[in-house]
């Protein structure tokens, strides 16, 4: 791993801490878990006009666990948007705060999303293939947009390289002139 893959890295999970995105994120998941037992109550059997089994009230009240990734529900929808969120926040302060170069954020993503497992040991080279199933299977539209953590790594690598120009404009004055800019054409590999 370079220096600037450590820079983004050490700056997306500085940047969790100083914006405390641990804290918040309890207090959203605890103000979504009292709204949804709230909602359990007001929607009990009977007293509404939505069928007991029916998909909709199944989405409001408990969802779908899809292998502990992520809950199809609408809680776990307002839950993974919040995270994701964060997620992009934290990448943002990898780049403009901690001055990671855009570039080296999408090849150190490109690496954690696709890990070469050829040196791992077997039992933890298994459990990985046995996840990338489910790494698919979650970045479907409809189930991506409930996922606590998972971005798909396009959406993510995009957001990275969309802040090179605000990455040139506040550290172009600190690059000699021997050194060009960082040119979005050389981001698009």
């Amino acid at each position: 791993m370079s220096e600037e893959e450590k820079r983004f890295v050490m700056g997306h999970e500085l940047t969790h801490h100083a914006k405390n995105h641990a804290w918040k994120k309890m207090g959203v998941v605890w103000m979504l878990s009292v709204a949804s037992a709230v909602c359990k109550k007001l929607v009990e059997p009977d007293s509404i006009s939505i069928k007991k089994d029916s998909i909709l009230r199944r989405y409001f009240l408990n969802g779908w666990d899809v292998s502990g990734m992520a809950t199809i529900s609408f809680w776990g929808l307002l839950q993974g948007q919040y995270c994701q969120a964060q997620e992009r926040e934290a990448d943002q302060g990898a780049v403009l705060d901690a001055g990671a170069h855009p570039v080296d954020g999408k090849k150190i993503l490109h690496r954690l999303y696709s890990p070469d497992t050829s040196d791992w040991p077997l039992y933890p080279r298994l459990i990985h293939l046995m996840s990338l199933p489910f790494v698919y299977v979650l970045s479907l539209p409809i189930l991506k947009q409930h996922a606590s953590h998972l971005i798909s790594l396009d959406d993510r690598t995009s957001d990275v390289i969309a802040l090179t120009d605000q990455w040139n404009q506040k550290y172009k004055q600190n690059k000699t002139a021997s050194e060009p800019a960082l040119d979005v054409d050389e981001c698009l590999i």
